[in-house]
């Protein structure tokens, strides 16, 4: 009995309680861009499957309290895209606008675990656990939003497409939630999925500059050069009759008109498969409380006195 007692104990004491992995999945936005058919939906109606890109990342997890609740810091690479060339509705047809933004992204969450089956398929070894969670985190990203002009991508930002008088920031804090399950073998391997929504904190300016679009079109002459007037106005790179909806007055393309929906911000989302290894550590609680199970006898030793 008091071997097992021992045991258990000891168990408590070095539990898996760090891990680290790499993440890999697809990802897309809502911006100004998308849609098929009809003028912005919510959520994710408004997504083209044709726009997705990835994500790629690297991360570290601490259990917090006890087994439910864990902090995790990631660091990530994304791309998120799109093209009005992709839908048919006519006044995003005729806009013709698109972009890619790469996406350096850092978070910070927090693993809130509901269920957790700590012993699958009921072996009585405990070699497999299922768990679910949801998580909610904050963090911030570094963005690029690029166009491609004649075969070449250049930097949308510091071309300020839309008039502004100096370029946006390219840093933005959001926040991100999500939930996610999570398998483990032997302990040590663990494979989980992830769907992670994030939103980007309303009071900053460049919270809907994602896809470089947000309000109206700027005056051709305050724009600092050809090419940004080349890129911040496409419409006419689209002939008439070629929309299969109907086609639109350009009129309605020109300065001080519309040219992004300024009342909704830019998500990005992504959903992703992670592999982690987990580390045995000595939790101090467990330590503390039951430090008198795995005290260390002292030894005693017999110092002799040798003469020559």
């Amino acid at each position: 009995r008091f071997a097992g007692l021992f045991s258990i104990m000891g168990c408590l004491f070095a539990q898996y309680t760090t891990e680290i992995g790499v993440a890999l999945g697809p990802s897309n936005s809502l911006t100004d861009i998308g849609g098929w058919d009809k003028p912005r939906r919510d959520f994710i109606w408004d997504l083209k499957l044709n726009s997705t890109r990835w994500e790629i990342g690297v991360f570290g997890k601490k259990m917090l309290w006890r087994s439910d609740l864990w902090g995790a810091v990631k660091l990530a690479w994304l791309r998120i895209a799109g093209a009005d060339s992709n839908s048919v509705y006519p006044p995003r047809y005729y806009r013709n606008l698109s972009f890619r933004t790469d996406i350096i992204e850092l978070t910070v969450k927090v693993d809130w675990i509901y269920f957790t089956d700590y012993d699958v398929g009921r072996t009585g070894r405990y070699l497999y656990q299922l768990r679910a969670y949801w998580f909610l985190g904050t963090g911030v990203i570094y963005f690029i939003p690029r166009g491609k002009y004649n075969g070449k991508w250049y930097n949308l930002r510091l071309l300020r497409t839309e008039g502004q008088e100096k370029p946006y920031s390219p840093f933005l804090p959001f926040i991100s939630f999500g939930p996610g399950v999570s398998f483990t073998m032997h302990k040590k391997y663990r494979f989980a999925w992830e769907f992670a929504w994030r939103i980007p904190f309303p009071f900053f300016r460049n919270a809907d500059y994602l896809d470089d679009i947000h309000d109206r079109y700027p005056d051709p002459e305050k724009l600092p050069n050809d090419l940004a007037r080349k890129l911040s106005n496409r419409t006419y790179e689209r002939p008439r009759g070629t929309s299969p909806l109907g086609d639109v007055e350009y009129e309605q393309y020109g300065p001080g008109s519309p040219r992004g929906n300024p009342k909704d911000n830019d998500n990005w989302l992504s959903t992703y498969f992670s592999f982690s290894y987990v580390l045995r550590t000595r939790q101090a609680f467990y330590q503390k409380k039951y430090s008198w199970v795995v005290k260390k006898k002292k030894v005693h030793r017999i110092k002799v006195r040798y003469k020559f």
